[in-house]
């Protein structure tokens, strides 16, 4: 739901069947996604964390914050800067 809230065709950039055009990889749970960095899961769960950090600065009581990121997992659908950082040749 987070995700389509700021962008309704979020469909449209997700799956292999969105994803930037390489045939470089061919593993099938691979692919570069169109997903802009500011709605990658990543930067969702860092921003919310944020937020609640941000919140808890004026209370004088503990907390307990646990960030679990979804990435790097399968799917692998890394940004654009991360996906040509590696030539799959050399690896």
């Amino acid at each position: 739901i987070w995700l389509k809230t700021p962008r309704a065709d979020v469909d449209d950039l997700r799956g292999p069947q969105n994803a930037f055009p390489d045939n470089r990889y061919t593993a099938p749970q691979a692919w570069r996604t169109r997903v802009p960095k500011e709605l990658y899961p990543t930067s969702y769960i860092a921003g919310e964390c944020e937020n609640f950090l941000h919140a808890q600065a004026d209370s004088d009581g503990p907390f307990l914050l646990m960030m679990s990121f979804p990435d790097p997992h399968h799917p692998f659908t890394p940004l654009g800067k991360y996906w040509d950082m590696y030539n799959p040749d050399d690896i």
